[in-house]
Order: C-alpha cells, then structure tokens, then sequence
C-alpha cells in the first residue's frame, strides 16, 4: 500500500501521485489564468521541458528514432508531390 504524507496518498513505485489538493491545483489554475501571454508561453515551454525529462518521453524519442533510421520517414519531396 502507500504512504500517506501531509494528508496526501501516495502510492509506492508509483509517479503519478499527487502533490497537491484539489484546492491548490484550482488556486494554481486561477493563477495561470492571470498571466500574460508571454509568461503563459514561459510556464508551457517549461511543463514541456519537465515532460522530456520523463522515462517515458525518453523512450517514445528513441522509439521514433529508430523507426526513422529503419526506413520509416516520409521526405519533403515526398508530401510536396502529394499536394499537387
């Protein structure tokens, strides 16, 4: 089973536990709706850059790039022929 921490479940082997209430998450939101564009593209480049920090990202990556080095691409050329 888990552990529970400050009120908050958290599943051993597990890193899809949360950290947050509900209540925090909501004031988080609240607080992102406020900002400006720029600093709306500033908070998603960064929840972009801790995404491709996962095991997971990682693995599709190399995944993709190995079908691409097999033989599984499409070139430019290729689609521009195709739209005509």
């Amino acid at each position: 089973m888990g552990e529970k921490i400050d009120g908050l479940d958290l599943l051993e082997g597990s890193r899809n536990f949360r950290i947050m209430s509900d209540a925090e998450l909501l004031t988080l939101k609240q607080q992102l709706a406020k900002l400006s564009e720029s600093e709306r593209r500033e908070m998603s480049a960064f929840i972009v850059r801790l995404g491709q920090e996962s095991d997971e990202w990682k693995q599709e990556t190399t995944r993709r790039l190995d079908e691409m080095n097999a033989g599984k691409r499409t070139a430019i050329s290729d689609l521009n022929r195709s739209n005509h």
